[in-house]
C-alpha cells in the first residue's frame, strides 16, 4: 500500500511536471508568435466612392508600407479591370524586384481559368489571391454552380497559377455567413477540397462586416479544424464599428497566421480593419506582435489621406490630430503632477507631440504648459495668466476656436509686447488675380521689424501663389517656414456667399518636431488661408522659438 502511494504522488507529480512545462512551452510559443499584416489599401481599399490613385501615388504607397512600415505583404490591384491598374501593378513590381520585396506583393485574380493568370502573370506579380465563394448564397446565385462545380472551376484556375510558377492563395468571399449558415453542406466540403490543392493560405472574409467579438474565435477555429496545413488569415469589414475589435478577436484565437487591414481603415461602404488600429492593438493586448514600424503609421496616414482625398478625422485613434492632447485643466494639473491621465498611446511611440487644447476648460497648468511648451513663453506671471485665461474663456464662449497663432496674440497684447508680433500682413495691400487656365499671381506687402518688403509668386490658386511668395522671401530673412500638413476651408451653413470662412491649417514645425494649428478668418477664402499661413510664421519665430 506504501509503495502504491508513493507511486502514485511521484506519477502526480510528474503529471504536473509535464504541464508546467507544456504550459511554458504554450506561452513561449505564444509570445514569440509574428502576426503577419496584409494591407490592402491599394486593392480593397481602393473600392470606397471617389477612390482614384496615379501609378505614382500607388507606387509611393506602396514602397512606403513595404519599406517604410514594414508590413508582410501588399495587396495591390484587381486583374482585369484596367491598362491603369496593369501598370500600376508592373511598376510596383519592378520596384519590389529590385528591393527584395517580389514575393510580398499580391494580386486579387478571380476563378476564370487563365484570364486573370495571365493578366498578373503580366506584371510581373507572382501572388495570386484567387477569389473564391465561401457562402452558398453567393455560390448558388451568384456563379449559378453547385459546390462541387465551383471546386472543380478552383482547382484548374490554381493549376494553371502554379505551372506559371506563381504562388496562390484563396479568399473566400462572405465566409462569414457561410461558416455560420452553410457548414456542413458547403464551407466544410470546400475547406477540405482546398487543403488538397497546391495553395499557401485561405483568408477567411467578413465581407458585409456582420460578425462581433465573441462569435470570431470559434467560427475560425471550426474552419480550422478541417484545414490541413494551410495557413489562415482573417479580413474583417467595419459596418458594425467592429473590424479592428473582430480582427483582435481573430487574432487572440490563436487560430490565425495574418490579417488583412487598409491604411485609415479606407475601403467600400464603411471600410475595412484600420493598419495603425489593430498593430497597436495587437502589441497592446495580446501576445503576440508584428513587423510594424509604430513610427512610420502617422506619416503613412498623412500620405494616403492626401492621395485619396479623405480627410482624417480629428478625432481617429492613432493618426488623428487631436488624439494626444488634452483640453481639461484638471487632466493638465494631474498629468503635471504624476501623468496620471497618460496611457501607453503615448505622443511619443509615434513620433508625435503632445499637444494642449486651449478653451474655456483650459486651467492655469494648461496654460502654462502651452505657453513653455508650444511658445517657449515662461515670462508671464499669476496675474496675467490670470487675465489670459479669461480673454480666453470669453472667446471661447462667443464661438471663437483658439490656435497658437490667437494665443500669441494674446499674450503679445495683456505683456504690452508688440514686437512678440514679427510678421504683419498689409491686407490693403494683397491683390490676387487668377486668370483662365493659367496660374494665379498674388502680390502682397509684409512688415518685418518695422521695414516693409514687397512679395509677388504665382501658383495653383491665390494661396498657393501668396505661398510661392512668401517662402523665398522668409527664407531671405532667414525665417523658419513650417510644413503645410493638411488644409480645411469651413463655411458656415446657410449658403450665404458673404459669411466669414475658416481656413483650418495644421503645419509642421520646422525640423519635424511636430504640428500645430492656425485658423485664419474672413469672408474671401484666399484671404482666410493667407491670415493662417502668416500667423503660423509668427508661432514659428517670434523670439526665436522652438517647441520642446
Amino acid at each position: 500500500m506504501q509503495t502504491f502511494r508513493k507511486g502514485g504522488f511521484f506519477f502526480s507529480v510528474l503529471v504536473f511536471l509535464k504541464r508546467i512545462c507544456s504550459l511554458q512551452r504554450e506561452e513561449y510559443e505564444i509570445m514569440s508568435r509574428v502576426i503577419e499584416i496584409m494591407d490592402t489599401t491599394l486593392r480593397d481599399g481602393q473600392q470606397m466612392p471617389g477612390s482614384c490613385y496615379t501609378t505614382q501615388e500607388k507606387f509611393e504607397i506602396a514602397k512606403f508600407l513595404l519599406d517604410r512600415v514594414g508590413v508582410d505583404r501588399i495587396e495591390v490591384a484587381s486583374a482585369l479591370t484596367s491598362e491603369g491598374e496593369r501598370r500600376s501593378l508592373q511598376t510596383i513590381m519592378e520596384w519590389a524586384e529590385e528591393n527584395g520585396f517580389s514575393e510580398k506583393v499580391e494580386a486579387l485574380g478571380f476563378v476564370d481559368n487563365n484570364k486573370s493568370v495571365e493578366w498578373i502573370s503580366s506584371t510581373g506579380c507572382r501572388v495570386l489571391n484567387l477569389l473564391c465563394k465561401g457562402s452558398e448564397a453567393h455560390c448558388t446565385i451568384q456563379l449559378r454552380q453547385t459546390v462541387w462545380e465551383h471546386i472543380e472551376n478552383i482547382r484548374n484556375t490554381v493549376n494553371i497559377a502554379v505551372c506559371r510558377g506563381m504562388r496562390v492563395n484563396v479568399y473566400l468571399e462572405d465566409w462569414s455567413r457561410g461558416v455560420a449558415g452553410d457548414w456542413h453542406g458547403y464551407v466544410q466540403p470546400l475547406v477540405r477540397a482546398l487543403s488538397a490543392m497546391k495553395i499557401d493560405r485561405i483568408m477567411l472574409p467578413d465581407t458585409l462586416g456582420v460578425l462581433y467579438p465573441a462569435k470570431v474565435a470559434g467560427l475560425i477555429k471550426r474552419t480550422k479544424r478541417s484545414c490541413f496545413g494551410k495557413k489562415l488569415d482573417f479580413h474583417a469589414h467595419n459596418d458594425y464599428g467592429l473590424g479592428t475589435a473582430n480582427t483582435l478577436a481573430a487574432v487572440s484565437s490563436g487560430a490565425v497566421n495574418g490579417v488583412h487591414v487598409t491604411v485609415n481603415g479606407v475601403g467600400e461602404r464603411t471600410g475595412n480593419a484600420s493598419l495603425e488600429q489593430v498593430a497597436c492593438g495587437i502589441h497592446d493586448f495580446t501576445r503576440y506582435r508584428t513587423a510594424v514600424n509604430e513610427t512610420m503609421l502617422r506619416p503613412v496616414s498623412r500620405m494616403v489621406s492626401q492621395f485619396s482625398g479623405r480627410h482624417i478625422p480629428a478625432n481617429a485613434p492613432i493618426t488623428g490630430r487631436d488624439v494626444f492632447s488634452d483640453g481639461c485643466g484638471v487632466h493638465s494639473d494631474g498629468n503635471a503632477k504624476g501623468g496620471i491621465y497618460w496611457s501607453m498611446l503615448t505622443s511619443e511611440r509615434f513620433g508625435a507631440k503632445f499637444v494642449t487644447a486651449l478653451s474655456s476648460q483650459s486651467g492655469k497648468a494648461s496654460l502654462k504648459k502651452c505657453l513653455r511648451d508650444d511658445l517657449g513663453i515662461t515670462s508671464l506671471d499669476d496675474e496675467q495668466i490670470k487675465q489670459l485665461r479669461q480673454r480666453i474663456v470669453h472667446l471661447n464662449d462667443v464661438g471663437k476656436r483658439i490656435t497658437l497663432g490667437d494665443l500669441l496674440v494674446l499674450v503679445s497684447e495683456i505683456c504690452n509686447e508688440p514686437l512678440r508680433i514679427i510678421v504683419v500682413l498689409d491686407e490693403n495691400t494683397v491683390e490676387s488675380v487668377s486668370r483662365m487656365n493659367k496660374m494665379s499671381r498674388t502680390r502682397a506687402t509684409i512688415m518685418y521689424h518695422k521695414e516693409s518688403y514687397e512679395i509677388e509668386g504665382e501658383g495653383n490658386g491665390g494661396f498657393d501663389a501668396f505661398m510661392n511668395a512668401l517662402r523665398p522671401w522668409a527664407e531671405k530673412m532667414r525665417l523658419r517656414v513650417p510644413e503645410l500638413v493638411s488644409y480645411q476651408i469651413n463655411t458656415p451653413p446657410g449658403g450665404k456667399s458673404d459669411a466669414l470662412t475658416e481656413a483650418d491649417i495644421t503645419w509642421t514645425w520646422p525640423g519635424g518636431l511636430g504640428e500645430f494649428q492656425t485658423i485664419g478668418v474672413s469672408s474671401d477664402q484666399v484671404m482666410a488661408a493667407i491670415r493662417s499661413a502668416v500667423q503660423a510664421l509668427n508661432v514659428c519665430n517670434h523670439n526665436g522659438c522652438i517647441p520642446k
